[in-house]
């Protein structure tokens, strides 16, 4: 099908590339075999074919003056192999065209800067003639910290809190449940919340269980952080199951679908957080699985501290979950913890004030018409009094009244 489509547009796409003339190509076209072998594609496998046939694809569209990237890399074509239709694979390198031009241009922009700097520095020691230089690069009292050494000053934090510190459990069991964007967002929130656990003053001992050596999330975690694996490196990688690790006593799931509130931070508990990113659904995946367990769940007291609105939603990132826990941590209360919250579900100072207006209204028109319901009753009992108290015969209905 794909070989057919290719056959109907090159007449189309031939005539493209002659009225519009693209930039010169900048690299030597994508070996399939080397790919393919790099991709770990048996020779029998259907997919070389399909393979071939997508570089064919993306050669058509160079030459048609399409926004596709100058140069793939074996990741981006397994990533286009994934993709089964031509709409989603011209989508995905127009987001690489766009990445590879931000690149370029940050890319030119630190080399613009570095000039500049080299300028100023060359006019600065112009205007400043002494046989002792003294400032960045040359003679100075203080001993440079090169980002080397912070790293390797905030690691052995980590290596502490390996020992010492609280845990932290990040649950990854729920792969199975999330598409590949998905688990491709969970690693890029576990290694943000790995960033900012390093930082911290006192750090969590992340454990990161029901890891799945083979999947998705592993495969971007290794992309990001090639080290990750490595026995020395300040993060516990465990197949296991949490409750494997430790007493079910002393586990809190935190999920944003319980009802009970967690109203202080217990320095003794382990708290597990879901590793799920849930972008459209919003199933209670993690609910599920804790009342499965047996295991005590709490969840943040958001709107107990928050003035949220219609659209807000409970469930958190991992990073700003990992951000909350850490200021708990340290001693924070809860209105300072909370700062990581998204605001875009919050109400501003206005909207909170014109909510305020109509809860005003709404419990006047309540007010009112209880007033109305009172005085009706009022008017009724007074009638029903009089009718009692009138005096027989005269005239009326004998016995009782028509209705």
């Amino acid at each position: 099908m794909l070989g057919r489509l290719l056959l109907a547009r090159s007449g189309r796409l031939g005539l493209v590339a002659a009225l519009c003339p693209r930039r010169p190509l900048c690299t030597q076209p994508a070996d399939p075999e080397r790919v393919s072998e790099a991709l770990g594609l048996p020779e029998s496998d259907e997919r070389r074919r399909q393979l071939h046939l997508i570089m064919l694809e993306y050669s058509e569209m160079q030459v048609s003056g399409s926004r596709v990237p100058d140069s793939m890399s074996n990741y981006d074509w397994g990533e286009l192999l994934r993709l089964g239709s031509y709409s989603a694979r011209r989508k995905y390198l127009g987001y690489l065209f766009k990445r590879e031009k931000s690149r370029e241009a940050d890319a030119e922009r630190r080399k613009r800067k570095a000039e500049e700097r080299r300028e100023k520095l060359a006019r600065e020691l112009e205007s400043r003639p002494s046989h002792i230089r003294y400032g960045l690069g040359h003679n100075t009292i203080f001993h440079r910290v090169t980002d080397t050494t912070i790293k390797s000053w905030e690691e052995q934090r980590l290596y502490t809190a390996m020992r010492f510190g609280q845990p932290l459990v990040m649950d990854l069991s729920f792969e199975p449940h999330m598409t590949r964007r998905e688990n491709k967002n969970t690693a890029q929130q576990l290694t943000m919340l790995f960033a900012n656990n390093r930082s911290a003053l006192d750090p969590f001992d992340l454990h990161l269980c029901n890891v799945n050596p083979q999947g998705e999330i592993m495969e971007f975690l290794r992309r990001v952080i090639p080290s990750v694996e490595e026995p020395g490196f300040p993060l516990h990688l465990n197949r296991e199951n949490y409750l494997d690790l430790y007493p079910k006593e002393r586990l809190v799931y935190l999920t944003p679908h319980c009802r009970n509130e967690l109203r202080e931070f217990d320095h003794d508990a382990v708290y597990v957080v879901g590793g799920v990113v849930d972008l459209v659904k919003g199933r209670p995946l993690s609910l599920a699985k804790a009342k499965k367990e047996g295991i005590k769940m709490a969840k943040l007291p958001l709107q107990r501290y928050l003035n949220v609105g219609p659209s807000f939603s409970t469930s958190l990132t991992l990073v700003a979950m990992g951000q909350i826990l850490l200021d708990l941590q340290a001693g924070a209360g809860w209105e300072h913890a909370l700062r990581h919250v998204p605001r875009r579900g919050l109400l501003t100072p206005e909207q909170q004030q014109a909510q305020a207006e109509r809860q005003q209204s709404r419990l006047q028109s309540l007010q009112e018409a209880a007033e109305r319901r009172r005085q009706r009753w009022e008017r009724a009992a007074q009638q029903a009094a009089g009718e009692r108290r009138a005096p027989p015969g005269g005239g009326g209905w004998r016995g009782a009244r028509p209705r």
